[in-house]
Parts: structure tokens; C-alpha cells; sequence
């Protein structure tokens, strides 16, 4: 089975109908389950081994449907569903109270669209990546009425994305960097402290 067929099946699975905005507000609540990965109409991202230890705001993006399941351009002409690339999110950025009541009932269908789309590309790191299949997802939906770019939606969720689980995001996300900073730190300090001890 491809992961197109995957998506399919999946949200056939997960299917939940409202034909009402309060009623898709108050389902997207009762779906929300990180110990199960479903971050319904979130922009989920975790760190990228060795590349985040380094660079923290560096890390893997995606984009969850109503339902919760997430998407993400893991590869050439692959986008992973309900499989997040590096593992567990461990920051979300929840956006269903920025979407129109439009928005909302087109947000699956969008997300169904960019991952058409990109199934057909291939995979850069840095000119075609999985920030930039999120942001077309989000562009054509029409996201803050007008086109994004990374940056910006890098920006948003490094300033506002929410951690998963509190303190366990936070030590998932920013713990190797601290531990390679305070390395550097102390080879610094030696470097400076030793040759004076042995001078004296």
C-alpha cells in the first residue's frame, strides 16, 4: 500500500463529520492526542538529529489534517502520512482559530492537494523541503489571507509553537544544545585557564 493510499484509509478511519463552525471547533478539541499523534489543524515540527543540536531552530515540519493525522515531505516524491519523519512532534503551532469557517471545510482538501502536488517533486534540503510543502498547504488555503513564505512560518512556530507535553518538548527540543554548549563553554574556559595556571 502507498502512502497515498494510506491517507485515504486514514481518514476514512478517523472520519468525523460537523457541518456547523462550532461543531468542527469543539471535534478538532476532542481529537487533539499527542500520545497518539493527531494534532488536528496544527503545523507540528521536531528537531533534526545532529543538524538541531547545532542549529535549533533547524528542525523537520509538517502539516495535520481535521483528523489530526500528520503530513510531511519526508523525501523525493514521498509524503509521509500518520509517520512524522524523525519521530514524535515535539512543538505544535495550533492554527483552527485563524481559519474562516471556509478555511475549515477546505483545510483537508488543501492538504490532500499540496501532498499531490509534491508527490511529484523531488526533495532539497534547502530550496525544497518540507517547510516548503507546509507552506504551500497552507498558501493555498489561503492562510492570513495571503502568501507566506519559510521564514515566516519558521518565525511563528519558533516563537509560538507550544510544547508537547511541557517540560518533555522542552528537553527533547533544546537539551543536546545546551549539553554541546556548555562543552564549548568549558573547552573555552580550559583553553584560557590552563595555559595561565601553567605559565604561573
Amino acid at each position: 500500500m502507498n502512502n497515498e493510499d494510506t491517507e485515504d484509509t486514514e481518514e476514512i478511519i478517523g472520519s468525523t463529520h460537523s457541518n456547523s463552525y462550532d461543531g468542527i471547533l469543539s471535534s478538532s478539541e476532542e481529537l487533539f492526542d499527542p500520545s497518539r499523534d493527531r494534532y488536528p489543524y496544527c503545523i507540528v515540527w521536531t528537531p533534526i538529529p545532529l543538524i538541531t543540536w547545532f542549529l535549533p531552530f533547524v528542525g523537520h515540519m509538517g502539516i495535520a489534517n481535521s483528523k489530526g493525522i500528520i503530513h510531511d515531505f519526508a523525501g523525493p516524491y514521498y509524503i509521509s502520512v500518520d509517520d512524522f519523519a524523525f519521530g514524535k512532534p515535539t512543538r505544535y503551532l495550533n492554527i483552527k482559530n485563524q481559519l474562516s469557517q471556509e478555511q475549515l471545510e477546505n483545510y483537508d482538501s488543501n492538504i490532500k492537494s499540496g501532498a499531490k502536488c509534491f508527490r511529484s517533486k523531488m526533495y532539497n534540503f534547502f530550496c525544497q523541503n518540507c517547510h516548503h510543502y507546509t507552506v504551500h498547504c497552507l498558501n493555498q488555503m489561503k492562510f492570513k489571507n495571503r502568501n507566506i513564505g519559510i521564514v515566516e512560518i519558521g518565525f511563528l512556530m519558533f516563537f509560538y509553537g507550544k510544547y508537547v507535553n511541557g517540560v518533555s518538548g522542552i528537553l527533547k527540543t533544546w537539551l543536546p544544545f545546551l549539553i554541546l554548549l556548555a562543552l564549548v563553554g568549558l573547552i573555552v574556559v580550559m583553553a584560557v585557564v590552563i595555559p595561565s595556571v601553567v605559565l604561573n
